[in-house]
């Protein structure tokens, strides 16, 4: 996974400089991403708007939206424009600072630490549960964890992540078309995996006799299926009892070994 993040507030200028200069890099840099590693995933970091309308400075020749909500909508359909665009994930930090400041008010609350939009600690706690909910697809009410916030602030941040986000997760994912996930081995031949994401089942192909498959928990490191003696040049793995996340496949064929990262949806 590459994670990519624009300048706070270059998404959010005119519609010409945001489609020659943020989406046009954004497609190179997916190009360069997906050139070094084919199974690799884009995702995009979504930032927020400026709370001090007074300090929404551009760069000479840019603009933008200098109220708030206004810069933050634009930013929001922004990301999501680029999500879609490339086929990739959005993390919606920004969707979760909106519906925490519209909707819940405590002493403790503040989420920049200056008029540029810079993150206290609690939006880099609120940022750290979104990716958590966005990469292992978990409920963030479980987090145990909140890094000296307080209890009632660290409790309404997990809370407002899994409104916005846990409580929406197909609306922040636009899947590239099903294609098998081929991942070469160090003896030059290669392993297939399909459907990928996959589901239900996927099924797995060697160019060598399979020994041995396991899968693994990205998110616990938990071994969730394992398969011995195996003899041929095919399996398929029933996935259906596991939830959705990301997994290390080990496959094992009788001239090498091969740890590849899967997705079930």
């Amino acid at each position: 996974m590459v994670i990519l993040q624009e300048q706070s507030i270059r998404p959010a200028s005119d519609d010409q400089k945001f489609t020659d200069s943020v989406y046009y890099y954004a497609g190179i840099l997916d190009e360069e991403i997906h050139k070094a590693n084919p199974n690799a995933k884009t995702m995009f970091y979504m930032t927020w708007g400026r709370d001090n309308s007074r300090n929404c400075d551009m760069p000479t020749g840019w603009s933008a939206p200098c109220g708030y909500k206004e810069m933050d909508n634009l930013i929001q359909s922004r990301y999501m424009t680029l999500g879609e665009g490339f086929k990739a994930t959005v993390v919606p930090v920004g969707m979760v600072k909106r519906y925490w400041t519209e909707n819940l008010t405590f002493k403790d609350y503040r989420w920049d630490v200056d008029h540029f939009g810079h993150p206290s600690k609690i939006a880099t706690y609120a940022a750290a549960c979104t990716f958590y909910t966005i990469l292992f697809k978990k409920d963030p009410t479980t987090i145990s964890r909140r890094f000296n916030i307080g209890i009632d602030t660290a409790s309404n941040i997990r809370a407002s992540v899994k409104e916005v986000v846990f409580n929406n997760l197909a609306d922040f994912s636009f899947p590239k078309e099903e294609t098998p996930l081929i991942t070469p081995t160090t003896t030059g031949t290669s392993v297939t995996i399909y459907p990928h994401p996959f589901t239900d089942f996927v099924n797995i192909q060697t160019e060598d006799m399979l020994q041995f498959i396991k899968l693994t928990s990205m998110s616990t490191n938990q071994q969730v299926s394992d398969h011995n003696g195996l003899d041929g040049y095919s399996f398929q793995l029933n996935t259906s009892a596991i939830p959705p996340g990301f997994y290390s496949l080990h496959v094992q064929t009788n001239r090498n070994v091969s740890k590849i990262l899967v997705e079930k949806k």
